[in-house]
């Protein structure tokens, strides 16, 4: 017996055996999924994926994400004259100071970066400081691409500008 379907005939038995295969691939699914799983996170897909790479990529491990994929590094973070780092994920909280000395290969930083120390962008192409950027103590831009003059006011008083002034 041959079965017809959209102009493409295939044999009763191989029909079946398609079905079949397919059963299976459909029980597998559900099986894996719930109606609380999130088939993205499930298969290691999507922004956590990402985030959880990027961090294997580097070495680093201590460090936490949120619900909201808000990360939580633990500790310091120094790259300092690493040029395979191009960039840092975003939404980025590190419990200490974070050194780009020297980073050449990175042009931005992330949004929602949140340090808790200092911040060392000296020497990097990075060329400015985003308005949600927060650090709580200096912000070394010497030999960076900032300009200068156009520093979020939030920022200005913690900006190490060396012989370089606002003005």
């Amino acid at each position: 017996m041959i079965i017809k379907k959209r102009n493409f005939k295939v044999p009763l038995f191989l029909f079946k055996y398609i079905n079949k295969k397919l059963k299976l691939v459909r029980e597998y699914i559900n099986e894996k999924f719930t109606d609380d799983s999130d088939p993205i996170e499930d298969m290691g897909i999507g922004p956590k994926a990402l985030i959880i790479k990027w961090f294997e990529d580097i070495g680093y491990m201590n460090y936490e994400i949120d619900e909201h994929l808000q990360i939580h590094y633990k500790r310091p973070l120094s790259f300092q004259h690493n040029f395979n780092i191009t960039e840092l994920p975003d939404n980025l909280h590190i419990e200490g100071y974070l050194d780009l000395e020297g980073c050449i290969n990175i042009t931005k930083l992330p949004k929602n970066l949140k340090v808790d120390r200092w911040l060392d962008i000296s020497g990097t192409k990075i060329s400015e400081l985003p308005n949600d950027l927060n650090v709580n103590d200096w912000i070394d831009i010497r030999g960076s691409y900032v300009n200068k003059n156009n520093i979020p006011y939030h920022l200005i008083d913690s900006v190490e500008l060396g012989s370089t002034s606002l003005t």
